[in-house]
């Protein structure tokens, strides 16, 4: 759907997107749409939320299914789905509480007509902390030693090849300080893994945090390791674990900075992703470091688009924009000089606020542009940067 220039100029974002902001419910087609625009109506959520109530059960459904696919890979969307069921006390059929959600975690991990570890372990990660009691079902799949009744089960679940000990460090990392007593056999199982796996070891004892300590040895000791990515995993880890960052900052600023071996770019994008969100709130220095660096490279797009939605390091940029705002010239010239301007970027830049001024003339130009998503990003980001302080 292309909209008429003139409304984008003269309209705020949430009517034009679609008719929900005028207080009728989106056609279901238009739900989809929304989904498709998710990152700039994320402000609008409660919104696309509220279509459950709709008396019609072939809408709801529909709208049921555009907001799973909003929340799965999107930890924001997803708190503000909780926020919102609690303030509206929403007790539909499509989501049930946090505590029967767990017990029907457990119940997929055991023997029986809803056996279904694949799905269990999704179901924990989007449970996340309060799904604990998880740990020791999650044990056997990170030590990939099943019995044999339970591997004759599992080789019966069409998606059995998702199953390992990296789908279970991911449900373990989601539990956080609540994984502790799984810290022994993480430490056994990181020192035998191939080196392709050991990131996700580190990263997971880093979302453990203090209850990880007795890992401290093991990661000291990588931090003379000859590959520069478990070095700087492991620093990570260790601030994390030890509560002060202020011991490592000058191993991620020594990495970070450098721009021709930067070891972020030679991370998987999740990897990248999770490494920057533990970083950004402890060093804020870095963030206009890791923006600079982010958008130097080849085909920005083309990076946050193999991303799941939500999940790009972009976004984590976007929640600490508050700290980019020296970066803002390299923004600016961005903007000025890439052949394909990333919407994400322009959301970056508008979330910078007031101290983005620099990039009003080309984030006006914008307005034009023949792609939509383009001209709603840069309308949004000029209305927050010429808010008022």
């Amino acid at each position: 759907m292309r909209l008429n220039q003139h409304l984008l100029r003269n309209e705020s974002v949430e009517q034009l997107l679609v008719p929900i902001w005028k207080g009728k419910y989106p056609e279901s087609r238009e739900l989809f749409q929304f989904f498709d625009l998710q990152h700039l109506a994320r402000p609008h959520l409660k919104l696309l939320f509220g279509t459950l109530n709709d008396p019609n059960a072939e809408y709801r459904k529909s709208a049921a299914k555009v907001i799973q696919l909003v929340i799965e890979y999107n930890p924001v969307a997803s708190m503000a789905f909780d926020k919102w069921r609690v303030e509206t006390r929403y007790d539909g059929p499509f989501f049930k509480d946090v505590k029967p959600a767990v017990a029907d975690a457990l119940k997929l991990f055991q023997r029986g007509k809803e056996f279904d570890p694949v799905k269990g372990i999704g179901m924990v990660r989007r449970i996340g902390p309060a799904a604990k009691d998880a740990v020791p079902y999650l044990l056997p799949y990170l030590a990939d030693d099943l019995d044999p009744v339970m591997r004759e089960a599992v080789e019966k679940i069409p998606d059995r090849e998702r199953l390992g000990p990296v789908s279970a460090l991911h449900a373990l990392a989601a539990i956080g300080p609540g994984a502790k007593d799984a810290v022994p056999l993480i430490r056994m199982q990181m020192a035998h893994a191939i080196e392709e796996s050991k990131p996700w070891y580190l990263l997971c004892l880093a979302d453990i945090g203090p209850g990880a300590k007795a890992a401290i040895p093991d990661l000291k000791e990588l931090l003379l390791d000859p590959d520069p990515k478990l070095r700087l995993l492991a620093a990570c880890a260790l601030s994390k674990i030890e509560g002060d960052p202020a011991p490592y900052r000058a191993t991620f600023a020594r990495m970070i900075h450098d721009r021709r071996n930067c070891v972020l770019r030679k991370l998987d994008y999740e990897i990248e992703r999770r490494l920057v969100e533990h970083i950004a709130p402890d060093c804020p220095e870095l963030v206009p470091v890791i923006v600079r660096g982010f958008i130097r490279l080849p085909n920005v797009w083309l990076q946050i688009n193999i991303a799941p939605t939500g999940d790009s390091v972009i976004a984590v940029l976007t929640r600490h924009a508050a700290k980019a705002k020296s970066a803002v010239p390299d923004l600016v010239n961005y903007l000025k000089t890439a052949g394909h301007v990333a919407p994400e970027v322009i959301e970056l830049i508008g979330a910078i606020g007031p101290d983005a001024k620099a990039a009003l003339p080309q984030l006006r130009e914008l307005l034009d542009d023949w792609d939509l998503e383009r001209a709603v990003a840069a309308h949004g980001a000029i209305q927050k940067i010429e808010a008022k302080k």
